[in-house]
Order: structure tokens, then sequence, then C-alpha cells
């Protein structure tokens, strides 16, 4: 308390004020440490927009979603990628017709969609783009967990594969079901993530492995092959969660400025539209985000664009303000 701001009152006043704040006269500040979670009293608000329908291939569900500049690169099953423009809103116009990706298969579900920093030629107006397969059935070489690396020229709608990277799993006994590939471009680490299990097991866990970007000088890189031994981390988010994962269906995947957006769900009652926001420097959960009253579709992939995150549906995208 400073006396000062009292110095004019008469002393029987200057009493009173000392019997009113007894304890206030003397107070110091002390830090005390307690263990558990945090405790806030702020609730955090972010407003949900819905932007507009997609115009992709019709029939064809909506999948893995990346942005780069203003161009967004939307990927549909099997493998087909519809370019658009976005303007300063999120508002998306369509450039040219879709078109197959290099990787265009029935067993390319193109899951995620990630940006990599690695420009081949400096023609090229977009960098290289890693593709998620997901699909459980191997391809015709025993190939399960599978990343596509592409060229993509979103003007002329071509696409060129570059390279096939494996995650060779043996038994299926780090990820039980499909790897979900997601790229740090700030630090230049490639993600891989998925269930131990499944979806609707109460037993399953969810795994996350990070390896080194693998490099690309020419043909002799066109095939890459991970194992555990190459992982620089790989551990069980449960390990450190004590807010684990419910067994929801998992989607896309982004990572903007250590953290590790996961979207999930499909936008029913009992799979609700989810956002979980997993920290990867220190191992702990950021913020569980249901978003299923406004967002209540299935939610894809997402990616940053102008201070927002865009969310890639449905046949729909919506945007994000934290």
């Amino acid at each position: 308390m400073n006396y000062e701001l009292f110095s004019h009152l008469p002393a029987k006043l200057l009493w009173a004020v000392a019997l009113i704040f007894p304890a206030c006269l003397s107070a110091q500040t002390s830090e005390v440490t307690y263990g558990g979670p945090r405790i806030e009293y702020q609730n955090h608000t972010c407003r949900v927009k819905k932007i507009g329908p997609l115009k992709g291939v019709e029939k064809k569900s909506y999948q893995g979603m990346d942005i780069w500049g203003n161009y967004m690169l939307s990927m549909q099953n099997t493998g087909y990628c519809t370019a658009y423009r976005l303007d300063r809103k999120g508002r998306p116009t369509k450039i040219g017709e879709s078109f197959p990706l290099a990787s265009q298969h029935e067993l390319n579900h193109a899951n995620v969609a990630s940006f990599t920093t690695r420009i081949l030629s400096p023609d090229d107006p977009l960098p290289l783009i890693c593709i998620t397969r997901c699909n459980m059935k191997p391809d015709e070489q025993g190939r399960d967990k599978v990343a596509y690396i592409e060229q993509i020229d979103p003007e002329r709608g071509t696409a060129r594969l570059v390279q096939t990277i494996w995650l060779r799993d043996p038994g299926s006994k780090l990820i039980g079901t499909t790897a979900q590939w997601v790229v740090d471009r700030a630090t230049g680490y490639l993600y891989a993530y998925g269930n131990t299990i499944g979806n609707k097991s109460p037993e399953n866990k969810h795994r996350i492995m990070k390896f080194r970007m693998p490099p690309y000088e020419g043909e002799q890189d066109s095939l890459v092959i991970l194992t555990e031994k190459d992982a620089l981390e790989n551990y069980l988010l449960e390990d450190y969660c004590a807010r684990p994962i419910s067994p929801v269906v998992i989607q896309g995947a982004d990572i903007m400025n250590g953290l590790l957006y996961l979207p999930t769900g499909v936008g029913d009652e009992k799979r609700p539209s989810i956002l979980y926001v997993w920290d990867l420097r220190t191992r702990t959960m950021r913020n569980v985000i249901n978003l299923q009253e406004a967002i209540p579709v299935e939610m894809e992939d997402c990616a940053p664009y102008a201070g927002t995150m865009m969310v890639q549906c449905q046949r729909c995208l919506y945007q994000i303000r934290f």
C-alpha cells in the first residue's frame, strides 16, 4: 500500500484506512509452485465461417488439402487434384479443370496433403508436395504406409511423381492401420502419425514418429525406405497425455509453430468434429476444440492461411479464426 496516496487525510482517517487494509499495508508477492494441469479461468473463443462449396471431381470424396501462398491444392479419393486461388478472405476460385495426380490409383486415398520446402526448378510455382496414400491394402510392391512426393503445376494442371517414401513396418507393430504423413516446414522434419490398432478399438493409441526429410537429388532417390531405426522420435501420444484422444476417426494433419493440428471425427453425434492441437516440443495436448456445432460435417484436412486456419470438409471449405 502506498501511504503517500493518503498523506492529505486527517490522522483519524489515516487510522481508519489502516484498519480497513491491515493485510495490504505489509503484503509481499510470493510465487507458489503447484502440480497438475495449469489452472486457467479464461475461456478462449474462435470464430468459424463457412466459406463456400468446392468444385472438384463429382462422386469423389474430398481428402487432403494444403495451401502455399494463395494457391490451394485440394485432393480427392483415388488421387485427383483441383487447384484454387484464394482471395484475401479465403474465398476459392477454381483454376482450370481437375486433374489426376501422378500417383492416381484406386488404392490412393490422398488423405493428407503437405507441402515441403523443396522447389526443384526456379520456374516452379509450388514446392514439392507430400501426399498420404492412406490405404491398408498393400500395393503391387507390398508397400502400405506410403507417402508420394509430387511436383505439381496448378496453372497447367500437371503432376509428376518424384519420390515414394515407404515406412516399412513388418507386422504393423508400430502403426496398425495407415500412416498419415505431414511436413514441418519450419524445421524440415517429416512426421508419421497413426493408430496402433484402429479407430473403433478402446485399446487404440496414437503413435507419432519423426524423421529427417529424405533428400531428392535425382532418380536414385525415387524410393526411400524408412524403418523404426531411422526415427529421431518415436512415442505414443497417450504416454504423455493425461487427456487421450478418443477412439475416433483421424483425418488430416498440419504443423504450424511447433503445433500439430489434428482434425478428427465425421461430424455426427457419435463421432463429432473435434480439433486436437498437440505441442510437438513439449509433448503436451495444447487444446481440444469441439467444433461439432460450428462444423457439423466431416473435416478432412487443414492448413494455415493469412492468420486463419482453413479446413477442407466434404464438398465445402470452412475458415477458423482463433
